[in-house]
């Protein structure tokens, strides 16, 4: 079984996900509220709970300008 570690290469497979990145506008997905509380792993929206993971920098995603030199 191969891994593909690629996130564009399974993106159309996974279909949309949603990811909390600091350096954007993160809206919440349950309630379109923009206030964060942010740890680890996870942020959590302030006003409903709904939970999202963070973009991992070891992860690349298709808006990384890193992502597109490779």
């Amino acid at each position: 079984m191969t891994v593909c570690t690629d996130y564009r290469a399974v993106q159309g497979e996974r279909g949309y996900l949603v990811l909390y990145r600091s350096t954007g506008d993160n809206v919440c997905p349950g309630c379109g509220g923009r206030q964060w509380e942010v740890g680890r792993v996870m942020a959590e929206c302030a006003l409903c709970g709904t939970a999202i993971p963070l973009v991992s920098p070891d992860i690349p995603t298709p808006t990384d300008p890193e992502a597109e030199r490779n």
